[in-house]
């Protein structure tokens, strides 16, 4: 059965070719813990929500966007892309047509050959990449991306008599003294997707480092009111060890990165 994804209409599934690129790549993990790629066969299916028969076209994001000080420095953050981009080796082999939008900066070991990768810098252009692919078909989209909450603006330099001035150059220099840099606030991101891709099934993240575990599912409740998602994975040092996946009807916690992967790839499992 044929069906309109990408922006194209292409026969949904996988290839025996993916299939088995993915099944030959383990996936990294912890020792005695290692996530391993699911081995059964792909049996088409119509999911309760998306309608959707056969293998689903997914679309992962992985790592920390950055925004440029100067030409030479950048505003970023830790995330290394590890999680998106096991979510997506694991989607693969469970028979999805995977796109992996992964940060230029991800440190975590690429992808196996049946993800196609597209790689992002700036919460802009991951912006961007969002749009290229935007489609009012089927689809689901992780994303999982750290995106920045702020770009630079201007940048100041101090002298001796506490004067600023405005400067801008392809390097910095440190000899000038200190230096104010304007934080902006970036657009959420999440907020968009929802009109980008009317259909889609929609998966965020809320990471928090300060507050209580509760405190934290609230948010995770609220972004997905707000951003009209279907889902949310809560964690951070606020939410303690392991992680809570809360969809619009109930929530479960979840210990390791596997467990939730694994939870992740069954939002798509067909009706029992």
């Amino acid at each position: 059965m044929a069906a309109t994804a990408w922006g194209s209409s292409q026969e949904i599934g996988p290839t025996k070719t993916s299939l088995s690129a993915a099944r030959m790549t383990p996936l990294p993990g912890p020792p005695g813990r290692e996530l391993r790629l699911i081995e059964e066969p792909v049996v088409p299916f119509a999911h309760p929500t998306l309608g959707f028969v056969g293998g689903m076209h997914c679309l992962v994001t992985a790592g920390p966007t950055w925004e440029p000080l100067d030409r030479v420095r950048r505003l970023t953050n830790f995330s290394t892309g590890t999680l998106g981009t096991a979510l997506a080796n694991q989607l693969a082999a469970a028979g999805h047509t995977v796109r992996l939008l992964r940060s230029e900066t991800a440190t975590a070991v690429p992808p196996v050959a049946a993800v196609e990768t597209v790689p992002f810098s700036s919460g802009s252009d991951l912006a961007a990449r969002f749009l290229e692919r935007a489609t009012d078909g089927s689809i689901a989209i992780f994303h999982a991306a750290a995106v920045g909450d702020f770009s630079i603006g201007r940048t100041f330099e101090t002298n001796d008599d506490g004067e600023s001035r405005l400067i801008s150059s392809g390097k910095i220099s440190t000899r000038n003294g200190s230096l104010w840099v304007e934080l902006r606030p970036t657009p959420k991101l999440l907020m968009d997707l929802r009109d980008w891709y009317p259909q889609a099934l929609v998966v965020g993240w809320k990471f928090e480092v300060d507050g209580t575990r509760d405190e934290v599912l609230g948010k995770a409740r609220a972004q997905i009111d707000e951003c009209r998602t279907d889902a949310c994975v809560a964690n951070g040092p606020a939410h303690g060890p392991g992680f809570t996946l809360l969809t619009r009807t109930g929530q479960q916690p979840l210990a390791t990165p596997g467990d939730l992967i694994g939870e992740l790839v069954r939002l798509l499992d067909p009706v029992k």
